[in-house]
C-alpha cells in the first residue's frame, strides 16, 4: 500500500510541475528591474521595487546583489542565492498585465 501512495504522490507531483510557469532567462537590467523570458515565449520587464528594502529583500541593497539574479535549476524560482527567491507567476503575471495592458 505504502508503494501505490508514493507512485499517485510522484504523478500527481509530474502533473503539477508540466503545468509550472518556467522561466529560461533572467537578467536584472537596473535596480529592481528583471527582465525575464518564459518557456511559453512571453518575455518583458518586472519591477520588483515593491519588496526592496523590506525584511529579506534588503539582500539586493548590499553590494548591488540584485544583479546577481539567476534562475533556481531544482524550483525555477527566480533566485538570488539559496535563501531569497521568489515564484516565476509572479514576475510572468506581473509582465502578462504589462503586455495586455499595452496592447
Amino acid at each position: 500500500m505504502r508503494f501505490k501512495d508514493t507512485e499517485i504522490q510522484r504523478q500527481l507531483i509530474l502533473k503539477l510541475f508540466k503545468k509550472m510557469i518556467k522561466p529560461v532567462r533572467v537578467t536584472a537590467i537596473r535596480k529592481y528591474v528583471i527582465q525575464a523570458e518564459f518557456e511559453d515565449g512571453v518575455s518583458g520587464e518586472a519591477d520588483l521595487s515593491d519588496s526592496a528594502g523590506k525584511g529579506i529583500f534588503k539582500f539586493w541593497d548590499k553590494d548591488n546583489n540584485f544583479f546577481d539574479v539567476f534562475i533556481n535549476k531544482e524550483t525555477f524560482g527566480i533566485a538570488w542565492n539559496e535563501d531569497l527567491e521568489i515564484y516565476p507567476e509572479t514576475v510572468y503575471t506581473q509582465i502578462k498585465t504589462s503586455i495586455e495592458e499595452h496592447a
